[in-house]
Protein backbone atom coordinates (compact mmCIF):
# COMPACT_ATOMS: atom_id res chain seq x y z
CA UNK A 1 0.00 0.00 0.00
CA UNK A 2 3.02 2.25 -0.13
CA UNK A 3 2.66 5.29 -2.36
CA UNK A 4 6.41 5.14 -3.10
CA UNK A 5 6.01 2.10 -5.34
CA UNK A 6 5.44 2.37 -9.08
CA UNK A 7 1.92 1.40 -10.16
CA UNK A 8 1.87 -2.01 -11.82
CA UNK A 9 -0.93 -3.92 -13.53
CA UNK A 10 -1.14 -7.60 -12.69
CA UNK A 11 -3.27 -10.12 -14.55
CA UNK A 12 -4.75 -10.00 -18.02
CA UNK A 13 -8.08 -9.62 -19.74
CA UNK A 14 -10.99 -9.11 -17.35
CA UNK A 15 -8.92 -10.21 -14.35
CA UNK A 16 -6.55 -7.33 -13.74
CA UNK A 17 -5.68 -5.24 -10.74
CA UNK A 18 -3.52 -2.20 -10.18
CA UNK A 19 -0.84 -2.64 -7.53
CA UNK A 20 -0.05 -1.42 -4.97
CA UNK A 21 -3.58 -1.16 -3.69
CA UNK A 22 -4.46 2.48 -3.16
CA UNK A 23 -5.79 2.10 0.35
CA UNK A 24 -5.04 4.92 2.73
CA UNK A 25 -6.53 3.42 5.85
CA UNK A 26 -7.85 0.04 6.93
CA UNK A 27 -9.39 -0.54 10.33
CA UNK A 28 -11.39 -3.19 12.13
CA UNK A 29 -14.42 -2.08 14.11
CA UNK A 30 -17.10 -3.40 16.43
CA UNK A 31 -20.38 -3.68 14.56
CA UNK A 32 -22.29 -2.54 17.64
CA UNK A 33 -20.75 0.90 17.10
CA UNK A 34 -21.46 1.13 13.35
CA UNK A 35 -24.94 0.70 11.82
CA UNK A 36 -23.37 -0.08 8.42
CA UNK A 37 -21.57 -3.08 9.88
CA UNK A 38 -24.71 -4.20 11.70
CA UNK A 39 -26.57 -4.26 8.39
CA UNK A 40 -23.71 -6.15 6.71
CA UNK A 41 -23.75 -8.70 9.55
CA UNK A 42 -27.51 -9.22 9.15
CA UNK A 43 -27.30 -9.68 5.39
CA UNK A 44 -24.30 -12.02 5.67
CA UNK A 45 -26.03 -14.09 8.36
CA UNK A 46 -29.24 -14.34 6.33
CA UNK A 47 -27.27 -15.29 3.23
CA UNK A 48 -25.44 -18.11 5.00
CA UNK A 49 -28.56 -19.36 6.82
CA UNK A 50 -30.74 -19.34 3.69
CA UNK A 51 -28.00 -20.85 1.52
CA UNK A 52 -27.66 -23.74 3.94
CA UNK A 53 -31.42 -24.29 4.04
CA UNK A 54 -31.95 -23.93 0.28
CA UNK A 55 -29.20 -26.45 -0.47
CA UNK A 56 -30.60 -29.00 2.00
CA UNK A 57 -27.79 -28.71 4.54
CA UNK A 58 -30.14 -27.29 7.18
CA UNK A 59 -33.88 -27.77 7.77
CA UNK A 60 -36.07 -25.13 6.11
CA UNK A 61 -38.72 -23.06 7.82
CA UNK A 62 -41.38 -20.54 6.81
CA UNK A 63 -38.69 -17.88 7.09
CA UNK A 64 -36.57 -19.57 4.42
CA UNK A 65 -39.56 -19.94 2.10
CA UNK A 66 -40.50 -16.28 2.61
CA UNK A 67 -36.94 -15.24 1.85
CA UNK A 68 -37.17 -16.93 -1.58
CA UNK A 69 -39.40 -14.06 -2.73
CA UNK A 70 -36.90 -11.44 -1.55
CA UNK A 71 -33.87 -10.18 -3.47
CA UNK A 72 -31.56 -12.22 -1.22
CA UNK A 73 -31.43 -15.14 -3.65
CA UNK A 74 -30.42 -12.76 -6.45
CA UNK A 75 -27.78 -11.20 -4.21
CA UNK A 76 -26.35 -14.59 -3.28
CA UNK A 77 -26.45 -16.16 -6.73
CA UNK A 78 -25.42 -13.17 -8.83
CA UNK A 79 -23.30 -10.98 -6.60
CA UNK A 80 -21.78 -12.83 -3.64
CA UNK A 81 -20.74 -16.26 -4.84
CA UNK A 82 -18.12 -16.56 -7.55
CA UNK A 83 -19.34 -17.56 -10.97
CA UNK A 84 -19.23 -21.24 -11.84
CA UNK A 85 -18.41 -20.21 -15.41
CA UNK A 86 -14.70 -20.88 -15.37
CA UNK A 87 -14.18 -20.75 -19.13
CA UNK A 88 -11.24 -18.60 -20.18
CA UNK A 89 -12.54 -15.68 -22.21
CA UNK A 90 -9.16 -14.36 -23.25
CA UNK A 91 -5.56 -15.36 -23.49
CA UNK A 92 -2.66 -13.52 -21.87
CA UNK A 93 -0.63 -11.27 -24.09
CA UNK A 94 3.15 -11.78 -24.20
CA UNK A 95 4.63 -10.89 -20.80
CA UNK A 96 1.31 -11.05 -18.92
CA UNK A 97 0.75 -13.55 -16.11
CA UNK A 98 -2.34 -14.40 -14.10
CA UNK A 99 -3.42 -12.11 -11.27
CA UNK A 100 -2.16 -14.39 -8.48
CA UNK A 101 1.31 -14.87 -9.96
CA UNK A 102 1.53 -11.17 -10.87
CA UNK A 103 0.59 -10.13 -7.33
CA UNK A 104 3.18 -12.46 -5.79
CA UNK A 105 5.84 -11.16 -8.18
CA UNK A 106 4.93 -7.57 -7.26
CA UNK A 107 5.17 -8.29 -3.52
CA UNK A 108 8.55 -10.01 -3.92
CA UNK A 109 9.90 -7.06 -5.88
CA UNK A 110 8.48 -4.58 -3.35
CA UNK A 111 10.07 -6.51 -0.46
CA UNK A 112 13.43 -6.62 -2.29
CA UNK A 113 13.34 -2.82 -2.71
CA UNK A 114 12.90 -2.36 1.06
CA UNK A 115 16.09 -4.25 1.91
Amino acid sequence: MSSNLTLTRAGYGERQAELPLRVEQFAFAESQNHPQLQLADIVAGAAVDCSMAWTGKRPTSEYHEAMRSSRLLHLIADAMWPSLDMARKNEPLPGQVNLVDGSVQFMREAAARKT
